[in-house]
């Protein structure tokens, strides 16, 4: 597969990747991104990121369930890390107790329904999950167990990229024509 194919406008792709513990365990200092998409001329526009586990007092902000489809009250960043070994560190601590990191990321760009050669802007999604480090008592080395998973399974990631079509329009256009066939 061509890990550049999500490039081409209306080419979505999926990509699952098995972690390595050794590597997140390697991991300390996050390090942080910033996404950008190149417009006409060479701009760079900033692509929003939509943390979908973000807590704010104790309620998931950026939920969009079927019951709340809005996304007019989402919290977005611009930055965001892969991994981090540092936030999940006691204080004055050698090695991490938690390790975060991307387990999905979804790439969402929309077409206008009125210029299908037009996009809104694109929003990346992002889903993190944690894994617990331990210290292995018979050998003092550091062991990871995922949270989320039993013990011998792999910590998985996964990106989507996925193209849709804006249709506020179309429904209301369908709505319309029913009303008027019933009539």
């Amino acid at each position: 597969k061509d890990p550049t194919m999500y490039l081409s406008v209306g080419s979505g792709m999926e990509v699952d990747c098995d972690l390595r513990f050794s590597k997140l365990l390697a991991a300390d200092e996050p390090i942080f991104y910033d996404l950008y998409l190149r417009v006409d001329g060479g701009q760079l526009y900033p692509v929003p990121t939509r943390l979908l586990n973000l807590l704010v007092n104790g309620k998931r902000v950026n939920e969009n369930s079927a019951t709340r489809r809005s996304s007019d009250d989402d919290q977005l960043v611009r930055r965001f890390f892969t991994i981090d070994g540092m936030s999940g560190r006691a204080e004055g601590g050698e090695h991490p107790q938690v390790i975060r990191y991307v387990r999905k990321a979804t790439l969402t760009v929309t077409l206008t329904s009125s210029e299908p050669e037009r996009i809104l802007p694109p929003v990346l999604d992002l889903e993190y999950n944690e894994v617990a480090v331990g210290v292995d008592t018979d050998s003092s080395t550091l062991v990871a167990t995922p949270t989320w998973v039993p013990p011998s399974a792999k910590p998985r990631s996964s990106f989507l990229a996925v193209y849709t079509m804006q249709t506020d329009d179309l429904t209301f256009t369908i709505t319309v024509l029913f009303a008027f066939a019933i009539v």
